[in-house]
C-alpha cells in the first residue's frame, strides 16, 4: 500500500513548517534563535523546521520540570495521562494557532 505524501490530499498526516520547544507549557522559540531543517531520508525532500536548541534552553526545560515535580507527583495516574494525550494529538494535528501551537513560522 502507498501512502500519499504528507500535506498532499489524501495524506493520513502533514507537519507544520516550523516547530518550537515545548516548555513549562509553552511553545517557545530556541534562545539561540537557530532552526534546522529535517529532511525525508527517503527522497531528501524537506519536511519541517525543527529548534537548534543548546543547554540554555534545556537548562529552561529542566527549571520549569523541577518545578512541576511536587504537583506531578500528587497527581492521580489516569488524570496525569490526560495532558500528556490530549498534547500529542493537538500537536500532532496542528489544532492550535500561533501563540498555542507549535507553529512559529
Amino acid at each position: 500500500m502507498r501512502y500519499a505524501h504528507p500535506g498532499t490530499p489524501g495524506a493520513l498526516v502533514s507537519f507544520q513548517a516550523t516547530y518550537a520547544n515545548y516548555i513549562a507549557g509553552n511553545f517557545t522559540e530556541p534562545l539561540s534563535g537557530q532552526y534546522f531543517m529535517n529532511t525525508s531520508p527517503v527522497d531528501g525532500s524537506d519536511i519541517a523546521r525543527f529548534p537548534r536548541s543548546d543547554a540554555r534552553d534545556i537548562d529552561l526545560a529542566l527549571d520549569a520540570a523541577h518545578q512541576a515535580a511536587d504537583a506531578w507527583g500528587k497527581t492521580q495516574r489516569t488524570a496525569a495521562r490526560q495532558p500528556a494525550v490530549a498534547g500529542g494529538r493537538s500537536y500532532g494535528s496542528q489544532s492550535r494557532k500561533a501563540g498555542g501551537s507549535g507553529e512559529l513560522g
